[in-house]
């Protein structure tokens, strides 16, 4: 979007009664009466508003459908999905695109490394030990023959029957905090 479009759009939705209309429309699709009723307003401002959101091409009429008595009335939906609005040059643009793609990339990577790894943990795993005979088994702790909470029961539980998980947990925490110390290692003008 370039700085005119831009202009229009924050014009646009700098209206409350407009935003708020914008928001009703990514609910579902509404006729203007619908949206007078759940704004408490006249059909006339809502008219007003939905002509100025279909000229900046953030709705558009996708069907029609006839009241009671006759009255053909359009029914409104968004042209895009909900935006999402970053400044900065066309170069930023590419960088977080970038950045994006790569991040969901490698968590793609993770999820699949994780179901690899509880396949095989299910298929090495020769007993019908269930999770909860893991608790059971593991309720006392070894060295003083206490009760273990039931936080450390879960945990062991985890670790013993569900191995994709905590690879899985293991690499979302290690992405996210490499994409965190790349990004603060930015320049402070690129961000």
């Amino acid at each position: 979007m370039d700085e005119d479009e831009a202009v229009e759009l924050f014009e646009t939705l700098g209206s409350e009664t407009t935003y708020r209309i914008y928001r009703q429309l990514h609910e579902e699709p509404k006729v203007p009466r619908e949206l007078a009723t759940a704004l408490d307003s006249t059909i006339q401002n809502i008219h007003y508003h939905l002509n100025k959101l279909e000229e900046a091409d953030l709705i558009q009429p996708v069907d029609t459908w006839h009241s009671e008595n006759g009255v053909e009335m359009k029914v409104y939906v968004p042209v895009h999905d909900p935006l999402v609005i970053s400044f900065g040059s066309h170069e930023d643009q590419d960088q977080i695109q970038t950045l994006l793609s790569r991040v969901f990339g490698l968590l793609g990577g993770v999820s699949l490394i994780s179901l690899i790894a509880e396949f095989i943990a299910a298929s090495a795993t020769s007993s019908d030990t269930t999770g909860s005979d893991v608790i059971a088994e593991s309720s006392k702790s070894p060295a003083s023959g206490e009760p273990h909470t039931l936080f450390d029961n879960l945990v062991g539980a985890v670790l013993e029957s569900d191995p994709g998980i905590v690879l899985f947990l293991l690499g979302v925490t290690i992405l996210s905090v490499s994409t965190a110390l790349y990004l603060a290692r930015r320049e402070p003008s690129v961000r």
